[in-house]
């Protein structure tokens, strides 16, 4: 329905029980109304239903909007956050309250992160109300979900055409009342853990137990299709005893998975099993903790929800790591892909302990933009505090520089998973995907491929998945002396919109489909060692993987929009194609025209270092003897442990 007949528009972020009748009333004023959420059993009413098919209401959130908002989000809020901070939050008590319980003034960046993230996302709601907003001249209301302070500070990028309105009343101030007696009963959870995980008090002076290796499961299913993530660190393959690495939880799980049960090795995590204190801890937490937390909740009652919720993680670090240093002593933590915390890190190193963080990632936030690269990009890698960031080349060491970030040591190992590959081209590693490849009959050159997660919010859309697997099955059709691998990359219930395509792919005689699987997973790395080229859309990891593999690589934008030499990898020559016809031909170039001279050359000349420092695919090797090189002696550490505490 065209705009001009309505005589206003109203945004509604969120339209619940206590906004439906203003939704409702505004209709009646003939005003249309635009929503980003909205309660389910509301959206079941047969009068949003008919609004909805006649144009009064707008359902914001099936409107796809381009990726780069979401970047200019994360841009502003690194830009303003120095300014929100010390207007804002600066005045907190419980800032000051932390910082003096662990020792270290790094404590402000975690608040500061998390001002970030919310930031963030503030913003990409503005720069969305702000892209539907463009054209219409009519009056237009906003009316957010919650309490709008720093919306409205002059930094917002919120056009001001829209005019932000508190919608008040009696229940919204109890729901309001209720988060916050909810927020601040939170802080009762450090003490819960302790009186959880305690048992009693022992009087020993040093840990009863002591491992080289402590690995944070933040991720799901590591021993299946996450394996890929921590096969580097826990695979026999490269002689790490078993008993010398615990993997660490902190998802509160009553039981322990069966996954690390199964492959015998060591786990923990903060309800499971009662233990026993020093007498040295239980003074940290009478003495130190107490008195903190005490002071905490009574400033906490006044203070901003994000303050408070920051406090509640540093305490919770407080009780955590501290008891669990208590009771073993862990040489190195290794956190991969997603960081720590930066409390976290800081109590862990107090013990001693090498903090460190693995990114076994090849993306860069700058990749889709064409921005300079020194513009900060990323809120989830940003302020990050780890003694040790082992990353793949000076690309994501730049990545990692340019983003707030408090990294001690980094360690530019090269790609890791081109270590894997080389294993599995000589046959050290088995790959069930051999067979699969046999069973084919493949004659001719085999190309393996890779898609993306293809979702409407990113840089890649659901159409441009469709698309592409429309193109992969021309290029069979085309190309019949080529045979594919194609190894999706999300569980295909994620998206089923792929599903008609991706099975005619799955059914084609010259294409072997490697399904996302749960149990028996094939990884990327299996695909990339049994191709002679490798595509990837733009820009997965996999084609950096196969490049520091000495496998020929492309990537494919196959969204046709990162066009010009400020894109990062369209400086590379004949790297990446931006529509199927150019695709076609550097196929044709790399498998046909490029010598192998001129192929080590291009690896030489461009992917050294910016990718991979080496290219010699012993990334795992240089990881490995990292934590094996120093301190390996047990004896020696309890020895050290034991000065230490007398």
């Amino acid at each position: 329905m065209d705009v001009s007949n309505f005589q206003k528009i109203i945004i509604i972020e969120k339209i619940n029980d206590e906004l439906f009748p203003l939704a409702c009333s505004s209709i009646e004023n003939r005003s249309q109304v635009c929503f980003f959420s909205i309660d389910e059993k509301i959206r079941r009413d047969p009068r949003v239903q008919k609004n909805l098919e006649n144009g009064f209401f707008i359902d914001l959130s099936k409107v796809i909007f381009d990726y780069i908002l979401f970047m200019n989000a994360a841009a502003s809020a690194h830009k303003n956050l120095d300014h929100i901070y010390e207007n804002f939050f600066n005045k907190f008590s419980s800032i000051k309250i932390t910082k003096d319980l662990l020792g270290s003034s790094e404590i402000e960046n975690m608040y500061k992160k998390e001002i970030l993230l919310y930031l963030n996302d503030l913003y990409y709601l503005e720069y969305k109300i702000n892209t539907y907003a463009q054209n219409i001249t009519l009056p237009i209301e906003f009316y957010p979900a919650e309490g709008y302070d720093l919306h409205s500070d002059i930094s917002a990028p919120l056009s001001k055409k829209v005019i932000i309105v508190e919608y008040k009343s009696l229940k919204i101030s109890l729901i309001n009342y209720r988060k916050r007696l909810e927020e601040f009963g939170l802080l009762f959870y450090p003490l819960y853990i302790l009186l959880k995980k305690v048992k009693g008090i022992s009087f020993r002076d040093t840990p009863e137990k002591f491992y080289r290796l402590g690995i944070n499961v933040n991720l799901p299913a590591m021993f299946s299709w996450n394996y890929h993530y921590i096969n580097y660190l826990v695979d026999d393959l490269y002689g790490f005893p078993k008993d010398e690495i615990i993997f660490i939880d902190e998802s509160y799980k009553k039981e322990i998975p069966n996954e690390f049960k199964d492959h015998g090795f060591a786990y923990v995590n903060f309800l499971h099993q009662r233990v026993s204190i020093s007498s040295k801890f239980l003074g940290k937490v009478i003495f130190h903790f107490i008195p903190a937390w005490i002071v905490c909740m009574f400033y906490c009652l006044a203070e901003d929800p994000h303050v408070v919720k920051t406090t509640r993680l540093i305490l919770s670090d407080y009780i955590r790591w501290n008891m669990l240093m208590d009771i073993m002593r862990i040489q190195n933590h290794v956190t991969i892909l997603l960081p720590d915390r930066i409390s976290k890190n800081l109590i862990l190193s107090s013990y001693g302990c090498r903090t460190c963080y693995i990114y076994p990632d090849n993306y860069s936030g700058d990749y889709h933009t064409g921005w300079d690269e020194k513009i900060p990009v990323s809120t989830e890698f940003a302020f990050m505090n780890p003694q040790y960031a082992f990353v793949f080349g000076q690309k994501i060491l730049r990545f990692f520089s340019y983003n707030k970030n408090l990294i001690k040591h980094y360690r530019p190992i090269g790609i890791l998973s081109a270590q894997r590959v080389k294993e599995i081209q000589v046959g050290k590693i088995h790959s069930s995907l051999k067979n699969l490849v046999a069973k084919k009959n493949f004659a001719g050159k085999i190309v393996g491929i890779f898609d993306s997660g293809f979702v409407d919010w990113g840089p890649n859309k659901v159409s441009d998945g469709i698309r592409f697997a429309e193109e992969i099955l021309l290029l069979l059709d085309e190309m019949p002396d080529i045979s594919i691998i194609f190894k999706e990359k999300r569980f295909l219930n994620a998206t089923p919109q792929l599903m008609e395509k991706y099975e005619r792919l799955m059914n084609h005689p010259r294409c072997l489909f490697v399904k996302k699987q749960e149990n028996n997973c094939i990884f990327a790395s299996e695909v990339i060692a049994l191709s002679d080229l490798v595509i990837s859309v733009a820009y997965t990891s996999t084609t950096a993987e196969a490049l520091a593999s000495g496998i020929t690589a492309i990537y494919y934008d196959v969204a046709g929009k990162d066009i010009g030499k400020n894109y990062y990898f369209n400086q590379f020559p004949n790297l990446v194609a931006h529509d199927y016809s150019q695709l076609k031909n550097l196929i044709n170039y790399w498998l046909n025209t490029v010598k192998t001279k001129e192929f080590e050359s291009f690896l030489d000349n461009w992917v050294k270092d910016e990718i991979d420092p080496y290219l010699d695919a012993k990334a795992i090797d240089r990881l490995q003897n990292f934590f094996i090189a120093e301190n390996t002696d047990r004896q020696r550490i309890a020895d050290q442990i034991a000065a230490e505490r007398s």
